[in-house]
C-alpha cells in the first residue's frame, strides 16, 4: 500500500496570530477580503520575495462590506516554516499602524485608516499585544 502523505515537515513550525484592528474611518470592502488584505500586508512589508509561500491570511469576516469608524476587524495571519523574520516584521508593522501604512488613498479599504487593538497566538492562546485603542 502506498501512502499519499502531505509533506508536513516542510510546513512546520507553523505560527498563527489572531490580529484585531480598529477602523479609524469608514471603509467599504468587497465581499471577499483576502485579496485586499493580502495586498495591504504585502505593501506594508515592502513586497517581500516568497510572500506567497511563507504567509497567508484567514479572513473570517469576509462577507461584511461596510465598516464604521470604531468597528473592529479580525483576521488570522499564518506563517509557515521559514517565515519567522517576515512574521516578526509584519507584527512590528501592524503594531505601528496607522503611521506604518504606506497607502493613504481613500479608495483603498486597508490603509492609514486602521490601528492595532491586539494580537493573540492562535495556537497557544497567549496574548502578544494589548493596546488601549
Amino acid at each position: 500500500m502506498t501512502a499519499n502523505v502531505l509533506p508536513l515537515d516542510a510546513l512546520l513550525p507553523l505560527r498563527a496570530v489572531n490580529i484585531t484592528l480598529r477602523f479609524l474611518a469608514p471603509a467599504h470592502l468587497h465581499p471577499l477580503h483576502q485579496p485586499a488584505l493580502t495586498a495591504f500586508l504585502r505593501t506594508l512589508l515592502g513586497e517581500p520575495d516568497h510572500y506567497d509561500t511563507l504567509l497567508t491570511v484567514d479572513t473570517a469576516e469576509s462577507g461584511r462590506v461596510n465598516y464604521r469608524s470604531g468597528d473592529r476587524y479580525r483576521f488570522t495571519l499564518i506563517a509557515l516554516s521559514g517565515a519567522e523574520s517576515l512574521l516578526q516584521q509584519a507584527l512590528e508593522q501592524l503594531s505601528a499602524l496607522p503611521a506604518s501604512a504606506p497607502l493613504q488613498d481613500r479608495e483603498m479599504p486597508f490603509r492609514n485608516n486602521i490601528a492595532l487593538v491586539g494580537m493573540q497566538d492562535f495556537l497557544a492562546g497567549s496574548r502578544f499585544v494589548q493596546s488601549l485603542n
